[in-house]
């Protein structure tokens, strides 16, 4: 009697808010675009959720699977986290659906294999240490092993003025972040929050501030227990994220759509007025949502380079690119008549040339100058220069010139670019 063949899961990584849904002409023809499927999950605190993360198997003979449920067996006897799973198999006449790729149960490599995307649910419960996962799925009453996820403690960079700085320059990053902790046996519970600064209707609602946390949280049935000491050292963490919905946290977005097209509004009339460059260095300053196109990780302003040269801004990007920028006036006149470059932006290119040379020259001073940087910090260190707008010159030759090479890694935009990319954020936010 030939035995039925039993179905193989493996599992392929972890995404967060992967994007998988593009259809290039016919729907039946899929594009599948993931970012940065691991099997490790680098965690600023705990106890914490997997809320936001979506979680990839490769399954042989979906037909084969009945009453499906993927477990992650966390570290040191914690139990597990469940995911029930239906198998759902489309008609050959049905259309396919306008509903984002996330809302399938399957899409079909191949007659064999099938990408199953399992989602985070609210009631999958907390994870309380780091450590090694087993991840297994559960098929006609049978319990196998798919592979293994690991969840590591990565504290984040402390609140330091240039990191608060970045933290606010990011229109859709998190506010202010809520975490209630709960017991499902007793329902003893604690609500924990965090922002840059203490929030008194938060308080008022019984929330915990995260740097007045216990050592400890544990319920009144003794079925609960939770190390809150990484909570309260680095919930911070979360805050300039892009805000996570549902689940264990409750996150809340730092500007409404209509806070960035003011800025974005006063920045175009402050650029349009032809300013001094001192101006425009405060108004940076003050709002440095400007400064997002260059995703900031940490900001300086008027950083030392040694006693020799001082930058108007130095960014430190989430590639560990330390980018050094000269900031030029609007009116600053960018090509000839001919289209070629004109003799004003010879200055501060090799301006920022020297400075790049010096970076080279003396790497572990410069970057001790700039907020104790280091060598671990900062993988490679470039040039930027902001002068002059797009507005006067042939389409076709602006477009020649921000596609020129200035070389040793010296990037120009212009004021406008600026304005833009604000732009594209007032419609992104509105979409959040």
């Amino acid at each position: 009697m030939n035995q039925q063949p039993r179905p193989i899961a493996a599992f392929l990584g972890v995404c967060e808010r992967s994007l998988y849904l593009t259809l290039d002409g016919h729907p039946e023809f899929k594009k599948i675009d993931l970012y940065g499927l691991c099997n490790l999950i680098p965690c600023a605190f705990f106890p914490t959720t997997l809320q936001g993360f979506e979680f990839f198997f490769a399954v042989s003979s979906v037909h084969l699977l009945t009453d499906l449920e993927f477990r992650i067996h966390l570290p040191e006897g914690g139990g597990y986290l469940s995911f029930p799973f239906e198998i759902t198999k489309k008609k050959p006449d049905e259309r396919e659906s306008d509903s984002p790729a996330a809302s399938r149960d399957a899409i079909e490599l191949s007659p064999d294999w099938s990408l199953l995307v399992v989602h985070h649910k609210e009631d999958s419960g907390v994870v309380s240490r780091p450590g090694r996962c087993r991840v297994t799925f559960v098929t006609d009453g049978e319990e196998h092993t798919a592979g293994w996820l690991s969840l590591e403690h990565v504290p984040p960079p402390p609140l330091t003025q240039d990191r608060v700085a970045a933290i606010v320059s990011n229109p859709a990053g998190v506010k202010t972040a809520r975490m209630n902790l709960q017991c499902n046996h007793c329902h003893d519970s604690m609500a924990v929050y965090t922002a840059l600064e203490r929030n008194g209707d938060y308080e008022k609602q019984g929330c915990v501030w995260y740097r007045d946390l216990p050592d400890s949280f544990a319920c009144s049935c003794g079925k609960l227990r939770f190390d809150l000491t990484l909570l309260r050292e680095h919930y911070h963490g979360v805050l300039g994220d892009v805000p996570k919905l549902g689940g264990k946290l409750d996150n809340t977005q730092r500007y409404q759509e209509s806070k960035i097209e003011m800025v974005c509004t006063t920045f175009a009339k402050l650029v349009s007025s032809n300013p001094p460059e001192e101006d425009i260095q405060q108004f940076m300053q003050k709002n440095t949502m400007v400064l997002t196109v260059f995703g900031p990780k940490r900001i300086f302003f008027k950083p030392p380079l040694l006693t020799k040269f001082k930058a108007d801004i130095a960014i430190l990007n989430h590639k560990k690119e330390l980018l050094l920028i000269e900031l030029e006036r609007p009116s600053l006149q960018l090509l000839k008549q001919d289209g070629g470059v004109c003799a004003e932006l010879n200055r501060p290119l090799q301006q920022v040339n020297d400075w790049l040379h010096l970076a080279e020259e003396q790497r572990v001073a410069v970057l001790s100058c700039i907020g104790n940087l280091t060598l671990e910090d900062v993988g490679k260190v470039r040039g930027v220069i902001v002068a002059g707008t797009d507005k006067g010159y042939d389409a076709e030759q602006l477009r020649h010139f921000k596609w020129t090479d200035f070389g040793n890694d010296i990037a120009v935009f212009t004021y406008d670019d600026l304005i833009s990319y604000l732009v594209s954020l007032v419609r992104a936010v509105g979409h959040l």
